[in-house]
């Protein structure tokens, strides 16, 4: 059953604990690309790198979203529910909490692309990095800022990003929650690692196989830690998203292109 009604005070105490894009989005948003496209001509790549930051807008707003439930969710269940249901309130903020990780990744990798367009990064250079295997976009295009052009104000702010602890924690759960078994948290009932019940012993000098019954394996996270650690690495998702825009809107200003978080249109 979704949840109920919070009081405003609730939501906004809520809302408060995470970081404002309202600003970011506002200017972000205000791109128009058409109005870039006529501007700039048909060689340009810029307003190409306008849809790919207007679309880590989106999924930066979505991932926000997400978590913000992932807090209201438990709230009402413990709170509000009758009777309170402890069960549903770790299960659907976990849903929640789930859905900001895949978010998170997928607002990374358009802005990892919208670098590409916006510094004129060639396929060709970018293959260098990707070191024979699969890699998501954004640690292909980091390499190789950090290779090509460690100086550059962009790769200060992604590498903030990727060295953050929490980002990598993030990405870790989202590869995990993909790749493998989904992660489990405690308080949700028994859980089970994808290995073998049975155990190996000595007994009486010969080697048996020994199955042991109940207790289930010991979930290696919370829900108050998933909450700190994705809370912690929007918080850096913002900044980094925010520099980003900030040199973007100043490359367009040479480009005699203002862009404003005001609501008014581009200027041409």
């Amino acid at each position: 059953m979704p949840r109920g009604s919070l009081d405003r005070e609730t939501l906004e105490a809520i809302n408060g604990k995470l970081p404002d894009i309202l600003g970011l989005q506002r200017l972000i948003h205000q791109m128009s690309i058409t109005g870039l496209s006529m501007k700039l001509g048909p060689k340009s790549r810029l307003p190409i790198a306008a849809v790919c930051l207007d679309d880590a807008a989106w999924a930066l707003a979505e991932a926000r979203y997400a978590l913000h439930e992932s807090f209201a969710e438990p709230l009402w269940y413990r709170t509000k529910s009758i009777p309170p249901n402890e069960v549903s309130a770790l299960i659907f903020g976990k849903f929640f909490a789930d859905d900001m990780a895949l978010r998170f990744y997928t607002a990374v990798e358009h802005l990892a692309e919208s670098l590409v367009f916006m510094l004129g990064i060639k396929e060709a250079d970018l293959k260098r990095y990707a070191k024979g295997r699969m890699a998501s976009r954004a640690s292909i295009v980091g390499s190789y800022l950090r290779k090509e052009k460690p100086d550059h104000v962009v790769t200060k702010a992604i590498e903030q990003l990727l060295d953050s602890k929490d980002y990598q924690f993030t990405v870790r759960y989202r590869n995990e929650w993909v790749h493998n078994q989904p992660p489990k948290i405690k308080g949700t009932g028994l859980t089970f690692e994808r290995r073998t019940r049975w155990h190996e012993r000595e007994v009486g000098g010969h080697k048996a196989h020994i199955l042991t019954f109940g207790g289930g394996d010991e979930p290696k996270y919370t829900l108050d830690l998933l909450q700190e650690r994705f809370l912690n690495s929007l918080k850096v998702l913002v900044e980094c998203v925010g520099r980003v825009t900030d040199f973007f809107v100043k490359q367009l200003a040479k480009h005699d292109i203002v862009i404003t978080d005001k609501g008014g249109s581009t200027t041409l």
